[in-house]
Parts: C-alpha cells; sequence; structure tokens
C-alpha cells in the first residue's frame, strides 16, 4: 500500500507499507551476488536494526507503527525491483533462510549497525556516536575487508576546484587563491594570500563532498583502485592530505561510520569459511541469532519533502473522488492536499520522412546491411508522440516500410489518444546471436526495423526484416516458448496475462483494435507460441 501524506509545511510525504520479510528482501546494501554467510549476516543485521530502532515491542504478526526511512540515514531500503537483478534469489534465500532471527541483548534487538569498509579497526559507539558504550558495539580489528574498492583510496584536489568548494561552503574567501593544504590531528589547515583557515575534517569532508559533483559532475567523484567511481569524492576522515603542484591529495582507507559490523568484512570472512553465527559474533560482542516476534507489516517513508507526485495505478486503475480514474492519479500538497486525474495536456505530433543522410548512416551497418529483404531507399521514418509510464509525453522514432507508413502513424495516434503507455521507443540496438546473458536483459524497447533473423527461428528473416512488424512493451508483453517459458527473466512477472498491468497488451483492447484496423495481426494470438509484444502486417 502507498500513502501520500501532507506535512505540516504543505509538502508530502511517501510512504509505503508491505510485510516485513519483503521490507527485507528490498534492503540494498550489499551485492546479492555476495557469498551466502555474508548475505544471512547482513539480513539479520538489518533485521535486528530495524526493530531497534523502531523500538517494536508488539506480538507476532502485528503492525509496526513506527516507520522506518529508507536511506542512509537507516538502512538502504530500494523496493521489490520490477525487473530483478541478478543474483537478487541468493539475497531472497537469505532473508527467508534466516527469517525471525534477530541478534539480542537483554532480551531486546540491538542495534546492529554497519558500515562498509575500515581503516584496520572498528570503533566504539561511544567514540564516534557519543552515545553511552554498548557492549556489543567494542571496538575490533579487521584484516578481511581489502577486497573492497575504498579499503585504500586516493582523491586529488586541485587547488583552483578546492578554491570554489570551499568557497561555496563558506569556508574560504571569495577569489583568494590557495596554496597550500595540510592536516594536522582533527583538522585540515588551508593557506594561500595571506589568508589562513583551519576547518574541522567532518566540515571540510562535507563541503568537499557536496560542491564537487554538483560543480564538476563529470570530475568527481574520482575512480576508485578499480576503476569504478569512488561513492563520494572524499569517502571518510580516515586520510592524509599533502599539498603538492598545485593541488591537494587526500589518501585513505575506508567508507563509513566505523562501527559495528564492517560489511566488505564479512565478505571476506565468508570467503575464508567462517558461517553467519561467527561473522555476527565477531563484530557484535559474542552474540548470536536468536528468535524474536516479528512484526506482520512495516511502513517505509521513501520520501520526504515532495510538492507533487505522480502515480499510474498498477491494475484496474484507481478511484478519486468516487470516479474510477485509470490514467495517471497526481497528488499536490500547499495548505490543502489536492488528487486529481489530469486531462492529457498534450497533443498528438506525428510525421512521416524519408530516411535522410544522418539517419541512412546510422542505419547502415547497425540495422540494415546489403542483402537486407526492403532497399533502404523503401523505408520511412515516422516520428510519434507517447505517453510514458510516468504520465510524461515524448516523441520516438519508427522505421517502416513506405508502404505501412501511414498506417502506423495512425495507430500510434489513436494510442497517444487513449492514453496507452509506452515505456520508450527507439532504434533497436544492432542484432547479435542470443547469448545466456540475455536472460538478465531487462530492455524495455518498443521499436519496428531491423534487418535480423526471426526469434527462435535463425534460419528465417523476421519480418521486422521486412519493415512491417513493431513490438510494444517487451517486458510487459513478453515472448513465450511453446514450452511455456519467458525469453527473459525479467518478463516473468507478465506471464499472467490476466493482469492489468500499464503497457500490458490484451485481446480486443485499444492496441489490438488499432493495428487491426490496418490489417495486422497480433502475435498475442498464435497457437503454438505466444509474442505478445509483436505486430506485423502478414501476420507473421
Amino acid at each position: 500500500m502507498l500513502a501520500v501524506r501532507r506535512a505540516s509545511d504543505g509538502t508530502l510525504d511517501l510512504t509505503v507499507t508491505l510485510p516485513f520479510e519483503r521490507y527485507l528482501e528490498g534492503i540494498a546494501e550489499v551485492p546479492p551476488t555476495w557469498p551466502t554467510a555474508a548475505l544471512q549476516a547482513q539480513v539479520i543485521a538489518a533485521r535486528s536494526y530495524a526493530l531497534a530502532t523502531t523500538g517494536w515491542n508488539g506480538p507476532q504478526g502485528a503492525t509496526l507503527d513506527t516507520p522506518i526511512c529508507s536511506t542512509t540515514s537507516c538502512q538502504v531500503f530500494r523496493g521489490i525491483p520490477v525487473t530483478p537483478t541478478p543474483g537478487i534469489r541468493r539475497w531472497n534465500a537469505a532473508v527467508n533462510a534466516t527469517a525471525g532471527q534477530v541478534l539480542q541483548d537483554g532480551g531486546r534487538p540491538i542495534e546492529a549497525v554497519y558500515f562498509s569498509t575500515s581503516n584496520g579497526h572498528t570503533y566504539g559507539n561511544d567514540q564516534v556516536f557519543g552515545s553511552a558504550p554498548l557492549p556489543y558495539l567494542r571496538p575490533v580489528v579487521e584484516h578481511d575487508d581489502g577486497a573492497s574498492p575504498t579499503s585504500h583510496w586516493r582523491a586529488t584536489l586541485p587547488f583552483p576546484d578546492l578554491q570554489r568548494f570551499l568557497t561555496r561552503a563558506q569556508l574560504w574567501p571569495a577569489g583568494e587563491r590557495i596554496g597550500s593544504v595540510t592536516r594536522t590531528g582533527g583538522s585540515i589547515v588551508v593557506t594561500g594570500g595571506g589568508t589562513s583557515r583551519t576547518i574541522d575534517v567532518g566540515t571540510f569532508d562535507g563541503a568537499v563532498n557536496e560542491w564537487a559533483p554538483c560543480l564538476f559532475p563529470g570530475r568527481y567523484p574520482g575512480p576508485s583502485r578499480y576503476g569504478s567511481a569512488l561513492p563520494t569524492t572524499v569517502p571518510s576522515g580516515w586520510y592524509a592530505v599533502s599539498g603538492t603542484g598545485g593541488r591537494a591529495i587526500v589518501t585513505g582507507r575506508g567508507w563509513g561510520h566505523g562501527v559495528g559490523m564492517v560489511q566488505w568484512g564479512a565478505y571476506g570472512k565468508a570467503r575464508l569459511g567462517w558461517s553467519a553465527d561467527r561473522i555476527l559474533g565477531y563484530y557484535y560482542g559474542g552474540l548470536q541469532p536468536q528468535p524474536f516476534p516479528e512484526p506482520g507489516l512495516i511502513h517505509v517513508r521513501v520520501a520526504t519533502g515532495l510538492t507533487s507526485v505522480s502515480a499510474t495505478p498498477s491494475a484496474g486503475g484507481a478511484t478519486v473522488n468516487g470516479q474510477h480514474v485509470s490514467g495517471s492519479i497526481v497528488v499536490r500538497g500547499g495548505d490543502q492536499l489536492q488528487v486529481s486525474d489530469p486531462p492529457a495536456t498534450g497533443s498528438f505530433e506525428g510525421s512521416v520522412a524519408p530516411i535522410g543522410p544522418t539517419l541512412r548512416a546510422r542505419l547502415i551497418g547497425r540495422d540494415w546491411h546489403p542483402g537486407c529483404p526492403v532497399p533502404i531507399d523503401q523505408l520511412r521514418l515516422v516520428r510519434v508522440s507517447y505517453w510514458t509510464f510516468t504520465g510524461d509525453i515524448r516523441r520516438g522514432p519508427l522505421v517502416v516500410n513506405e508502404r505501412v507508413a501511414d498506417g502506423v502513424l495512425w495507430v500510434f495516434h489513436r494510442l497517444f489518444d487513449a492514453r496507452f503507455p509506452i515505456h520508450r521507443i527507439g532504434l533497436p540496438p544492432r542484432y547479435r546471436p542470443p547469448r545466456p546473458s540475455d536472460w538478465y536483459n531487462t530492455r524495455d524497447l518498443s521499436a519496428a526495423f531491423n534487418c535480423r533473423p526471426a526469434t527462435g527461428n535463425p534460419g528465417t528473416l523476421s519480418q521486422h526484416s521486412y519493415g512491417w512488424a513493431i513490438d510494444v512493451n517487451p517486458l510487459e508483453n513478453p515472448y513465450v516458448g511453446t514450452d511455456g517459458k519467458v525469453l527473459r527473466r525479467a518478463a516473468k512477472h507478465h506471464l499472467d496475462r490476466t493482469r492489468r498491468a500499464p503497457g500490458m497488451i490484451h485481446p480486443g483492447d485499444v492496441v489490438v483494435r488499432s493495428f487491426a484496423a490496418i490489417g495486422w495481426s497480433w502475435g498475442g494470438d498464435w497457437q503454438t507460441i505466444k509474442d505478445y509484444m509483436h505486430f506485423s502486417l502478414t501476420g507473421r
């Protein structure tokens, strides 16, 4: 259930209510491809943390009334993915295998805080948070998180860039050049042009991390030692600074607050053969998981401070002010909460044109090549407006045979007037033979001409090769083989054709009727296989 509430300042809060174990499945704190023991340790820590910080003390199955946030201020919740990510079944299996297991102290769930990567040891909660020392959050030595991209890192900050960051943060005079940067204990000393500023390390880090990606998004954060971008420009306060050659070189270790379980340390220990119980005991003072009553439902605050929210009903529409709504719903804040079903605010725009030089150069060698059954001069570019799943209007290109171009334009005009949602319209990618990794492909592109073999029949050309076939919303309308299996994992959710999710095509709906009006057939009517996305002039 999704709830939108008006705050006292007129902004909107967005809260989702879901079963507690489903909430844990939506936690996105570590990659689901990690070793099983590390995943199980993370699940138990996350379960314990959620129950402790919300003050849960109810009977099994009751609703947890206190909401929890979905950011790093609590623990990261990204929801149940509509298009599953690789390895997610392993994470879900870890949730199921540890159901009801909680770390406890004095009969209560503990605040099992955790962080990414250490600087060689962890810290006590009293050292970092200033709270009373807890026996299960004592410092431990860490030797096993070396695989982390942030176990050792380096950030280069040219003085002109650093000057801009600190000036924007009101920590350095505007126009004054920086000549040196050094660290003394918990402070950063910045000097230049007769000016000197001593800045607390946390304040310095905050200024750099806030303004660097804002002012130079292509430059910051810099790369990690593995080539991927660092999580922030300065990932932690555990670093040394040297100023040389007109730049500050920040060399450090770790990422996170430093208290509790080291996630990359758990990864390393799991690789060494440690069990989840042993990993948790090492970081949390010897505590071991024990059964504890779980709530049935939890409220997760997924967004705050919004001025408006646009939502599309997942199935069957919704009711607003007693009226049925099939399109998007807009909720606005302010002095009063306003809910409406906005009418279409744009008009359809469409055109048919010959293939120009720029598009021709793009098509040749990608979607068209010598030997294709239709000359490129007999293709046409049809540009159409369409509604997206979020209620926005976009325009996209469809390349089709000149014979069918006007009919295709008419069909998409009808779909636009009906506000049928399309994820994206565009040119298809270059064809390549299928491979196992395609099982994880989440592309949801509606496209037309593509000179390639037919799906499941490589010895025959697809009707797309002639420019008289179009695929519409391939994830919501999947290809299903004779064995009943879907072509891509992300589309399995839509195998149930009794569902009425946005973008799905059903017998007799506006999509099928519109294509039928120009003489095209639907692959959803085929007998041996089902190609719910596919419409063609020939019926093949």
